[in-house]
């Protein structure tokens, strides 16, 4: 691997701004870096990026259930009623605790398991948008590209390139 001009500590920093919210493309802009390194820099040091932590029950209990159902249509609605706490105060608690919307939250998790699906599944980005909870490709493209900077069949291309290369090494 070619020595890198960022610290360990910087890179884990880097990786952190993306984890607390900041769109990756938006990242990979402030600090000078590709998509591509960004992302090889993930898949090395994402153990050790750690998520903020707090105390906020129902935001834990939100959390908990979106990461097992981020899929379900209306999820947002769905975990309202889980945590039985009003709408409004669950939104503002979740984002006080977590820096991020509920939505955003639950959209980040929906990227996060597509951009795996397009890492590692011949799936159509179709199928893709469907298996995670996006009825609308249109929206989910839109979303995706929001997330990481390119679309998913950009991010499939970038993926195999890297795939490809550390294979032929």
């Amino acid at each position: 691997m070619r020595q890198s001009r960022f610290t360990e500590e910087q890179i884990i920093a880097i990786l952190a701004e993306q984890e607390r919210g900041l769109k990756t493309a938006e990242v990979c802009r402030k600090h000078g870096i590709s998509p591509n390194t960004f992302y090889k820099w993930k898949a090395r040091y994402t153990q050790l990026v750690r998520q903020q932590s707090h105390a906020d029950s129902a935001v834990r209990q939100a959390e908990g259930w979106l990461a097992e159902n981020f899929r379900e249509e209306n999820a947002v609605a769905a975990v309202v009623k889980v945590c039985g706490i009003a709408e409004r105060s669950l939104k503002r608690r979740f984002k006080t605790a977590t820096g991020s919307t509920l939505i955003g939250y639950a959209q980040n998790l929906r990227v996060e398991e597509a951009k795996r699906l397009l890492e590692s599944e011949p799936m159509s980005a179709d199928d893709i948008a469907a298996a995670v909870g996006y009825e609308n490709f249109a929206f989910f493209r839109r979303v995706f590209k929001r997330s990481t900077g390119m679309t998913p069949g950009q991010y499939r291309r970038m993926f195999r390139t890297f795939t490809a290369t550390d294979s032929a090494s």
